[in-house]
């Protein structure tokens, strides 16, 4: 299915970025909505944007550098130019997270903007773009305080938080359970992020989590509650913009005591700073099967 999943994705991006194309009506659910840099749009205003733009482009060549499914969820980093109708070339960034049932794309979280030229002088960033994306490079750093992970939740996500992370879905009590049961099980957590786009109340993150587990962490109680919320896995291939088969074995190099996960996320923003949405995918890069779960371990008592 996350194989299938990807593959319904990368035809509707291409179709929607082909200037002269048809509009992949037929890939979408007719209760689509998606979430572009802060503005929703549901199916027909979908249709409508690509409409404009298809006035406004000459040519798009936008690549699929990372591309990541898990569950119901396919995660994608495209970077390439786009050419006006007048001929000016602009280098871009797009950050997208679909969902999608009975093999249509029924939610979209996506942010973009363009690349800083090579002096780095000219950010894409307003003002309040800027401090959208501080915001939420603090809030991921602040995962990093195991012991004040909780205070961080409350300081840093709204109260009518509402999310997703391959497959589950996250208010933000749940969002502070599954933490609770990542301060039980882990030692250290670090955070890395490795690439950022931001515009209007989105932020667009690809980041890396690197995690010391505790000894207890390969329990086997502990193996079977993280089972129960894994779900089904497809892990992606960064820079080959394929998808591998649910079950694949997790990448060689990871010790017994640590484990590491490549994230893209999407969030959105309040008019206070506080992240009030997100989607996020993230797949394993080191460490035991066990460790693909991680994203998603829940106390056993509220599985």
């Amino acid at each position: 299915m996350a194989t299938s999943n990807c593959q319904i994705v990368q035809a509707a991006l291409m179709a929607l970025q082909h200037p002269g194309g048809t509009f992949p009506a037929g890939l979408f659910s007719p209760i689509f909505r998606v979430c572009s840099c802060g503005t929703l749009m549901d199916l027909h205003g979908l249709r409508m944007t690509w409409r404009e733009r298809q006035a406004l482009v000459r040519q798009v060549h936008l690549k699929v550098v990372d591309i990541i499914a898990r569950a119901d969820q396919v995660a994608v980093v495209r970077r390439g130019a786009v050419m006006a109708a007048d001929g000016t070339q602009t280098q871009l960034c797009v950050i997208d997270v679909w969902r999608l049932e009975d093999g249509l794309i029924v939610e979209g979280e996506q942010c973009w903007n363009r690349l800083p030229g090579p002096a780095g002088d000219d950010m894409p960033f307003t003002a309040k773009e800027g401090a959208n994306a501080e915001s939420v490079r603090l809030a991921l750093a602040s995962l990093q305080d195991l012991r004040g992970v909780q205070a961080s939740l409350r300081q840093h996500w709204a109260p009518g938080f509402r999310g997703r992370v391959n497959g589950l879905a996250l208010d933000l009590e749940g969002l502070s359970r599954h933490w609770a049961e990542l301060q039980a099980k882990l030692s250290t957590v670090l955070v890395q992020v490795e690439e950022l786009v931001a515009q209007g109340s989105g932020v667009g993150v690809v980041y890396r989590l690197l995690v010391g587990k505790r000894d207890i962490f390969r329990s086997r109680s502990f193996t079977r509650s993280l089972s129960r919320g894994s779900g089904g896995a497809s892990l992606g291939s960064p820079g080959g913009g394929g998808c591998a088969e649910a079950g694949g074995a997790p990448a060689a190099g990871g010790s017994g005591g640590s484990a590491e996960l490549r994230v893209i996320a999407v969030f959105h923003l309040d008019s206070e700073g506080r992240i009030d949405r997100s989607a996020a995918v993230s797949e394993l890069v080191s460490g035991s099967s066990d460790d693909e779960a991680l994203s998603t371990a829940m106390p056993a008592a509220e599985e």
